[in-house]
C-alpha cells in the first residue's frame, strides 16, 4: 500500500488540495529513502516500511468518531504524517552499523523517541509542515511530538500536548491524533508485516521466530 491511496491523501486529492498534496508526496519520498535502510540492519524485525505507515493511516481514518468531512486540513495533514513519520527512529546511519543485537533491541525501544528526534532536527523538507503556501505557521514540533506518544504512556501525552492547538484557522487536537496513532499502530497486526517468503529466506533468533509468528494466524485485515 501507498501513501497516496489512504483515505487521507484521496481526500484531500479529490477536494483539489494541491498543496498539501504536493508536500505529502515530497514528505514521503524523503521519509521512505529513510525507512528503506531499516531491513539492512533489522532485517529479523517485523516490517517498519512506508506499507506499515500508510496502513497505520489507513487505520487512524477509520477510527475517526465523524465523517473525514468534519476535521480541517492541517488535523488531516498532521495525522498523515505521524504516520508516516513514526518509525523513523528505526534506522540507523552508517556509524551505527555493526550493532549488536542487544544495541539494536536499544534502539527498538527507544526509536520513539529517535524519531522527535529527527523530525526536530533541520531537514530540508522544513517547507513542507507548513498550512499553505502563504504562510510561515509550522507545525513540524507537533507532529515530532505526536510520533513520540507512541512509545509513551498516557500520562507523558496529557502533559506534553494539547487538547486544542491553533494553527492559522485549523484548531487541532494533538492528544486525539496521539492516541489515533496508538491505536493505528496497533492495529497494524498481521502476515502484512511478516511477508512469509522472507519467513521462510531468514534465519530468525528464536526472539524473532516467536514475533514473526505471531502475525500469521490473523487473516482479517479489516479490524476497525
Amino acid at each position: 500500500m501507498e501513501i497516496k491511496e489512504t483515505k487521507i491523501y484521496r481526500y484531500l486529492e479529490k477536494n483539489s488540495k494541491t498543496f498539501h498534496c504536493e508536500n505529502i508526496n515530497k514528505v514521503t519520498a524523503y521519509a521512505q529513502s529513510f525507512l528503506s535502510r531499516i531491513p539492512t540492519m533489522f532485517s529479523n524485525y517485523t516490517n517498519h516500511d512506508i506499507g506499515h505507515s500508510a496502513r497505520v493511516a489507513d487505520y487512524m481514518a477509520e477510527l475517526l468518531p465523524c465523517s473525514i468531512e468534519k476535521y480541517n486540513d492541517t488535523e488531516l495533514v498532521v495525522m498523515l504524517y505521524s504516520a508516516i513519520f513514526h518509525d523513523i527512529g528505526m534506522a540507523v546511519s552508517e556509524t551505527e552499523n555493526n550493532l549488536t543485537p542487544s544495541t539494536q533491541d536499544d534502539i527498538r525501544k527507544t526509536h520513539h523517541i529517535r524519531s522527535e528526534k529527527f523530525i526536530n532536527g533541520k531537514t530540508e523538507k522544513d517547507d513542507c509542515f507548513t498550512i499553505d503556501n502563504e504562510s510561515s505557521v509550522n507545525f513540524k514540533s507537533l507532529v515530532a511530538s505526536i510520533v513520540r506518544t507512541h512509545g509513551e504512556d498516557f500520562s507523558w501525552i496529557e502533559k506534553n500536548l494539547k487538547k486544542n492547538e491553533c494553527f492559522g484557522n485549523d484548531i487541532v487536537n494533538p492528544q486525539f491524533i496521539s492516541c489515533l496513532l496508538r491505536l493505528g499502530d496497533y492495529l497494524d497486526f498481521d502476515s502484512r508485516r511478516t511477508p512469509y517468503h522472507l519467513f521462510q529466506f531468514l534465519n530468525l533468533s528464536k526472539k524473532s521466530f516467536s514475533e514473526w509468528k505471531k502475525h500469521f494466524p490473523i487473516t482479517n485485515y479489516n479490524k476497525v
